[in-house]
């Protein structure tokens, strides 16, 4: 549900840059998380994928398990991609790719999306090649209701 809602807050810009999003993928696991910060996380990332994909390029988001009990939510798009040199970057605060990043923005939005997804326990990771687009990864311990009601970790 927060996919999908996130994707259909872009669509309308997306749709102004002939850019396509589509929701795929199964209903995962739980995590234990502010629907709204998520959500907001995830606006970070779609405002991103959208401005540096070209038109007729696409922006996909899904969830899914992984084997080690976690959940994996994901952006990917095809867009210009980042350069090698600049991956170990894009969470630092103010940082911009140099040459590439558009007029506006302060470099804060990857930064927030990494604040806000360690905060809930998981990890922010970025893959990606010039000219191939790229894939950013959010993964959160799935919740286990009564466990983390407990307290327990």
């Amino acid at each position: 549900d927060l996919l999908r809602a996130a994707a259909d807050r872009i669509r309308p810009i997306a749709g102004e840059v002939r850019v396509e999003v589509d929701v795929n993928g199964d209903r995962p696991p739980s995590v234990a998380a502010d629907p709204q910060r998520l959500g907001q996380a995830l606006d970070n990332l779609l405002v991103n994928a959208v401005a540096y994909t070209p038109a007729g390029g696409r922006v996909s988001l899904w969830a899914r398990p992984l084997p080690d009990g976690r959940v994996e939510m994901a952006v990917k798009d095809t867009g210009v991609g980042i350069p090698a040199e600049a991956l170990p970057h894009v969470f630092d605060k103010f940082f911009r790719i140099p040459g590439q990043s558009r007029d506006r923005g302060t470099g804060l939005g990857l930064a927030i999306v990494k604040e806000i997804t360690v905060a809930h326990g998981g990890e922010a990771t970025c893959e990606s090649r010039p000219g191939e687009g790229s894939t950013f990864r959010l993964t959160f311990p799935a919740w286990d209701g009564p466990a983390h009601e407990r307290g327990a970790p």
